[in-house]
């Protein structure tokens, strides 16, 4: 969980301190930019009440390794499919990943309970936080370098799909067995 998370905010926070001058990167003007990350978050809305609303019956891991899957389909598309209708389906793809990432915490609770909730998410916090930092550094760094996101929109590709496959592969952690200390033998 640490793992999916980390990667998962890390590689969000890169991309949208980046976002429009990706988009401009991809041709589009910066105003065109602005108004397809609007188009994210305001897509993102009723996608977050549409996953939180409709996830009971499914394991919460498997909705978010979807919504991780979605993220990383829409990033795939915008990188590698030349056509002006690539940056819908990653606007699309992105807005279904921060859709499906608000059970990330519902995750958490159901793994940890209510007792440890507060120190597992101050953990991950401070690890995710670090990548929050450096990702859109790294990003920036490599266009600077570059020329060109496509590199560093590789990494995080890469990074995102790591991110579904450990949210899908992720289990409830087994609690050890109590050791009855109460009976003193002889």
């Amino acid at each position: 969980m640490l793992t999916a998370s980390s990667l998962r905010i890390s590689v969000t926070s890169g991309i949208l301190v980046h976002a429009i001058p990706i988009m401009t990167w991809r041709g589009l003007s910066e105003q065109s930019g602005a108004d397809l990350v609007a188009l994210l978050f305001f897509i993102a809305i009723p996608s977050r009440l549409f996953f939180g609303l409709y996830s009971s019956g499914i394991q919460t891991r498997y909705i978010l390794s979807m919504g991780m899957a979605f993220g990383t389909l829409g990033l795939f598309t915008l990188i590698f499919v030349g056509a002006g209708w690539a940056v819908y389906t990653f606007v699309a793809g992105m807005a279904l990943l921060e859709g499906a990432t608000t059970l990330n915490w519902v995750l958490m609770g159901q793994y940890y309970g209510r007792r440890n909730f507060a120190t597992i998410i101050g953990i991950i916090t401070a690890v995710y936080s670090m990548g929050m930092l450096a990702s859109p550094l790294f990003l920036g760094w490599m266009f600077d370098q570059t020329e060109s996101y496509r590199t560093g929109l590789i990494i995080f590709l890469v990074m995102y799909a790591s991110s579904s496959i450990f949210f899908l592969l992720s289990r409830r952690p087994i609690r050890p067995a109590k050791v009855d200390h109460s009976s003193n033998a002889g």
